[in-house]
């Protein structure tokens, strides 16, 4: 997945003054309303347009951040940092709603070139972005795929009770192996 257009202008508008509102703007944004399912959105610091936090969220998450500073609990430092002296200044944090999505899967996506995009450019995230739990169980299958030895190596290094157990399972050690790569090629490369 990568950007649309519009988010790509969005970026590349940010990049030009770091002042996430005017950006907002000039690549035609509205942000009026929450969208219903998962979207992805910005933090910005009100004084200066600058964005500080690249998240993802569902229903009332984008608020979760400033409510969480003001009550004193940080999970981030840096990000708490950012929002504690926004409200100090008497400020609210500006919370700019970036993409909509029905798939969470899609949001985590955006985020994940979003906070990639914008790395360079002083945000807090700790992270690069979330994976959803499909993402990274193929990509768990792909990295066993990559270290699985070969079965004519497998079966020369093999104890005995492996080769019972392959053959216990599928009839033969040959079946159990060729099974188990099925399996993983399945995951890795779903269709």
């Amino acid at each position: 997945m990568a950007l649309t257009a519009k988010q790509r202008r969005f970026v590349e508008e940010y990049l030009i003054d770091l002042n996430a509102t005017q950006a907002a703007e000039r690549a035609g944004y509205d942000f009026a309303t929450v969208p219903a399912g998962f979207y992805t959105y910005l933090l910005a610091d009100p004084r200066t347009g600058k964005v500080f936090y690249v998240g993802k969220g569902k229903g009332r998450r984008v608020g979760e951040h400033a409510r969480r500073a003001a009550a004193g609990r940080v999970e981030n430092a840096e990000k708490h940092k950012c929002i504690a002296g926004i409200l100090k200044a008497g400020c609210r944090v500006s919370e700019i709603l970036f993409s909509g999505h029905e798939r969470e899967a899609d949001a985590f996506a955006v985020e994940r070139l979003l906070i990639e995009a914008l790395r360079e450019s002083g945000i807090t995230n700790i992270v690069g972005g979330v994976v959803t739990n499909e993402e990274l169980e193929r990509e768990q299958a792909r990295s066993a795929l990559d270290r699985m030895k070969s079965f004519d190596e497998w079966i020369a290094h093999a104890k005995p009770y492996q080769i019972q157990a392959a053959q216990t399972l599928r009839g033969s050690a040959k079946g159990c192996y060729e099974a188990i790569r099925r399996e993983l090629r399945s995951i890795a490369e779903p269709c």
